[in-house]
């Protein structure tokens, strides 16, 4: 009986620690949009294309309204998969959208690579999603945010402190930023849009701003080299033609908008 009871007692521990190894189902991984690349369907650009990408997973996820279906792009099999449109749920503005059901392999489509670029069929159209070239050279603001939207959404999702706003706007000498950043640069995704925000909410005519785009790798491009820029975004602050501070990383804590602050506010202190 006692060895009875005891291997009784061992079969409920091992099921109750096989159902507890189970845990909650896992959370749906969100799909970020990708503003890097062009997608072409016949030879013609999909001007309502979008393309998607999961982190940690080798894929891509392609909404195209030509192709009638979302596509799962399959980086590991080299294949294209379809998936039920009701499956793409769309999240809160700037954060993507998940998938919700499984892909469906049935019929897959095989996809050719020309160096960088994904080629395939899909419903007897020629699908192309190709690279876009860096922003390279003096850009203005709207070029920027017409070729990367995406810091448009960042700069509408972001609400800057109310102190380093105050500041920017009542700020009485004429200055000029000057923002070296890579349109390929995920950091400068991240700090610019909100850096941006700040400017645009402070709305003050005294901080001009410049923007020169660079390459991959940019070391050896001349004007980064002219402006000793080690490291993308970087932010130069004149007054007339003399720099009076810059940064490029920024203390945990800080942001772009505050370091402005910081280097505005010590300018005005030196010349008192």
């Amino acid at each position: 009986m006692r060895r009875m009871t005891s291997a009784l007692m061992a079969a409920t521990l091992l099921a109750g620690s096989s159902v507890r190894a189970q845990g909650p189902p896992p959370v749906p991984r969100p799909w970020t949009e990708n503003f890097d690349h062009l997608i072409e369907v016949n030879g013609a650009p999909s001007a309502e294309a979008r393309l998607f990408n999961a982190r940690g997973r080798p894929a891509m996820l392609l909404l195209a309204p030509e192709l009638k279906t979302p596509l799962v792009i399959d980086l590991q099999k080299r294949q294209v998969n379809a998936v039920p449109a009701e499956a793409v749920k769309e999240l809160p503005e700037g954060q993507g959208v998940e998938l919700v059901a499984e892909v469906a392999e049935t019929s897959p489509a095989p996809y050719t690579k020309d160096g960088e670029t994904v080629i395939f069929y899909w419903s007897g159209m020629r699908t192309r999603i190709t690279r876009k070239p860096p922003l390279v050279g003096d850009v203005t603001l709207e070029n920027v945010l017409a070729r990367l939207p995406i810091y448009r959404k960042g700069m509408d999702a972001y609400e800057p402190a109310v102190s380093d706003v105050s500041y920017l706007k009542k700020y009485g000498s004429p200055v000029k930023v000057l923002i070296f950043f890579g349109s390929w640069c995920p950091h400068c995704r991240q700090t610019i849009p909100r850096f941006l925000k700040s400017l645009e909410a402070a709305g003050n005519a005294n901080i001009a701003l410049s923007f020169t785009g660079v390459p991959m790798p940019f070391r050896d491009y001349p004007p980064a080299q002219e402006k000793q820029v080690k490291g993308v975004p970087t932010f130069i602050i004149y007054a007339g033609d003399r720099e009076i501070g810059r940064f490029s990383a920024i203390p945990e804590g800080s942001t772009a908008e505050h370091e402005l602050v910081k280097i505005l506010y010590a300018h005005e202190q030196g010349r008192g």
